[in-house]
């Protein structure tokens, strides 16, 4: 799990998680999210389920003033136009309560794995991407450490609207190289980062790493965006683990 990350409820059944339902059950569903400076709804979008629900919970979230952060897992093209449709406005729905609206491309996912990689395993690679997003924004905001506070954070970086994400690691541990890999990820699918209004990147790093070898790192980041982009980064130590880079683009209409 992730540190102060507490989940509420997962589940894909729409008996369960039935649009009218969810209406019913505004109330238990508010009075859960209660006291959440930040929240997260993770949805896989193209079916009745998330399209549906997500935004209604995201509603919720934004009347509790909580940080809402949309994840949203897009269908593969082989699911057919009509969910990838369905997809679409679901993501729309998102887009006018939601702080913002993080984009997964599952048709992206396939290049992230080998050509001979199952469906079950495509599904896992989508579930680790999600997770990485939810433990790189919550070290990035949400530490207790950080400089700023969760209210200030709002007012200057947010709201974002749609927002693609690249994730890049090294195995030479080389900063450099995670951040490279990361903003040449297949997950930006073909958005342009120059367009993106705002950069928030995570960089993980052992501690081994020269101080010059970091301040290129960080220098080359800053050299790929427009001037007037708004970047935010925060490096996070962990030892004996591979330097990692997840950076958020955001600001896309």
């Amino acid at each position: 799990g992730i540190n102060d990350i507490e989940y509420i409820a997962i589940s894909s059944d729409p008996r369960i998680l039935d649009y009218y339902d969810v209406i019913q059950n505004k109330k238990k569903i508010k009075d859960a999210l209660a006291g959440s400076e930040c929240v997260f709804i993770i949805a896989g979008m193209g079916g009745k389920t998330g399209t549906e629900v997500a935004p209604i919970v995201t509603q919720i979230s934004k009347e509790l003033d909580a940080l809402t952060i949309g994840i949203v897992i897009t269908p593969f093209i082989f699911e057919g136009k009509k969910r990838l449709i369905m997809a679409e406005k679901g993501i729309e729905k998102l887009k006018k309560t939601a702080d913002a609206v993080i984009l997964i491309p599952n048709q992206a996912i396939l290049k992230l794995i080998p050509s001979s990689a199952t469906l079950a395993e495509a599904f896992k690679k989508s579930d680790k991407v999600c997770y990485l997003v939810v433990k790189a924004f919550r070290d990035l905001f949400l530490d207790k450490t950080t400089c700023m506070d969760l209210q200030s954070i709002k007012k200057v970086y947010f709201p974002v609207g749609i927002t693609r994400v690249g994730i890049g690691y090294s195995e030479k541990g080389s900063l450099k190289d995670a951040i490279k890999m990361a903003l040449n990820s297949p997950l930006f699918e073909k958005a342009s980062l120059k367009k993106a209004k705002n950069i928030f990147c995570t960089i993980y790093f052992s501690g081994e790493e020269t101080l010059s070898g970091f301040r290129e790192a960080i220098e080359m980041l800053s050299k790929k965006f427009h001037k007037d982009t708004k970047i935010l980064w925060r490096g996070v130590m962990e030892p004996e683990e591979l330097p990692k880079a997840i950076i958020f683009a955001g600001g896309y209409s």
